[in-house]
């Protein structure tokens, strides 16, 4: 007997789905790759919380299992705002992990245009040069820093279109 699959993919998260993404645009279409999730693989799945019908103040969750915002194709970012930080030092320290802020600015640019490519606005938030003197100022006052960084907000209404 043969095998079914060449390559299973255990999640259908965002790295789930990045993998299968990278398998087939580099030339490895004829692997026959699946991926596995336990949740829904619908990427408009809904939680029985946010069901309209139902009064605000009994909307508590059913404990669903598996439950579809944490679960199901996309992940839990499928029902996040999708605000993407388009710097390697915020949200983490991508530079640090791969040593090289070159190598790491290039990799978000390469994930940030796969999302424009499948239906992310490709409008990014920047702030002007007199906001951002403004915010390092009032954050150095209260004894932060502030960091300034583009970003691309693709809307909890399109996180699952994306998806």
């Amino acid at each position: 007997m043969g095998r079914l699959y060449d390559v299973i993919i255990v999640g259908g998260g965002v790295a789930g789905l990045f993998s299968a993404y990278e398998f087939a645009i580099h030339g490895f279409e004829k692997l026959r790759v699946a991926i596995i999730e336990q949740g829904s693989g619908n990427p408009f799945r809904q939680c029985p919380m946010f069901n309209l019908k139902r009064l605000v103040r009994d909307r508590e969750c059913v404990l669903c299992k598996p439950c579809n915002i944490l679960t199901g194709i996309g992940g839990a970012i499928t029902f996040s705002s999708g605000t993407m930080n388009l710097r390697p030092d915020v949200g983490g320290d991508l530079n640090k992990l791969i040593g090289s802020w070159e190598e790491a600015e290039r990799l978000i640019g390469y994930i940030d245009n796969i999302l424009v490519k499948f239906g992310a606005p490709d409008n990014l938030y920047n702030l002007n040069t007199e906001q951002t003197a403004e915010l390092e100022r009032l954050a150095a006052k209260a004894g932060a820093k502030f960091i300034p960084t583009p970003q691309r907000h693709i809307g909890s209404e399109n996180m699952p279109k994306v998806i």
